[in-house]
Order: structure tokens, then C-alpha cells, then sequence
């Protein structure tokens, strides 16, 4: 194990301390927007969510861009807010335009999109955190909760409603989190 803390800032870039004795180490990410969402640290891999798409380096070196393409098995926006790891492996991205699963043995994206004829798809395109419980991916977007289940790709939305004090407080969800109890923090 290394002991590396990683930094990520909001318009000036990525950095990595070594040793807390020492200045930081500018790791520099190609393109024009710094912009750090995100962090992901496996081992010796980075994951890091990007104004600019999703960065990847297996070493936290030399790191390889995910971006948007027109195609379907692409991400589906460069903003990426978020990422997370669920139980099988499967990378997850939120993004501007909708939460994209990225299976690392094939290397493509699917994406799973807010479709206002639909009430089973995710109610809203912006996602901004994840979590998983069982066989659920819990998404936090700029407007609802959302259960969408693994198996089917179906969501189950929930929302702030002012009659409800049970109900979400806000319809803006940032972040998420279980506990040890497999409870769900919002």
C-alpha cells in the first residue's frame, strides 16, 4: 500500500501527496477544465470524474480519457459528477446526461436516461451520487431519489412531497451512503 492521498479541486487540477513531509505532486490531467468531481481509488488505479470526462490510470500516472462519442456505448455526457463501484464490478458514472454503467470486461458504456413518457426511467438526466444495496443501485439526481434495479433497469422514484414528513426533505440528493445496518443516508 502506497498511503497516497489524492486531491481533487475545482479548477486547479488533480494532485497527489506522497509524503505528507513534502510539497504536494501536481498530477496534470490533459484538457482545458480541471474541474474535479470525483474520486475513485482502487489499488493503484484513479478513477477520477471530470468536467472532461472520466479519467483512468492504472498506475496514477499515465491516464486515459472516457469521454463522449456519438454512439450509444459511449458515455453519455463529458460532465461526470460522480462515480461508484458496485458489489459485481461494474463502474458506475453520473453524469449531466443520466447514470452510465461501464462493465470493464467489454470496455462499453449503457446508459440509463430520464425519459418523460416514462415513469420506470430515472427522474432526472443530472445524477450526482450513487449506492448500492442488494440487487438496487440507489441514484441521487437534481430532482428525486431513485431505486433502479439491476435486473430489470427499471427505477422507483421518490421525492420531496410537503404534506409527507417522512419523505425527502429536499429533491435535490448529493450524496449517498449505508451503513453497517444497510441503511441509506441521503
Amino acid at each position: 500500500k502506497q498511503n497516497r492521498v489524492w486531491i481533487g479541486t475545482r479548477g486547479g487540477g488533480l494532485y497527489r501527496i506522497n509524503d505528507p513531509s513534502k510539497e504536494p505532486y501536481v498530477t496534470l490531467i490533459p484538457g482545458p477544465n480541471p474541474y474535479i468531481n470525483g474520486l475513485l481509488i482502487e489499488g493503484n488505479e484513479v478513477w477520477t470524474a471530470t468536467a472532461d470526462g472520466i479519467f483512468h490510470a492504472q498506475n496514477g500516472e499515465d491516464f486515459i480519457q472516457h469521454r463522449s462519442q456519438p454512439s450509444e456505448d459511449t458515455l453519455s455526457n463529458e460532465f461526470v459528477y460522480a462515480l461508484f463501484r458496485d458489489n459485481s464490478g461494474i463502474l458506475w458514472a453520473g453524469t449531466r446526461h443520466g447514470l452510465n454503467l461501464h462493465d470493464p470486461r467489454t470496455t462499453l458504456f449503457r446508459n440509463f436516461n430520464h425519459n418523460p413518457e416514462d415513469d420506470t426511467s430515472l427522474s432526472d438526466n443530472t445524477v450526482l451520487g450513487m449506492a448500492q444495496s442488494g440487487g438496487y443501485i440507489w441514484i441521487g439526481s437534481v430532482r428525486g431519489l431513485n431505486r433502479l434495479h439491476l435486473q430489470s433497469g427499471r427505477s422507483q422514484r421518490f421525492f420531496h412531497k410537503a404534506d409527507n414528513p417522512g419523505s425527502l426533505s429536499h429533491n435535490t440528493v448529493h450524496a449517498l451512503a449505508l451503513d453497517q445496518n444497510n441503511q441509506l443516508w441521503v
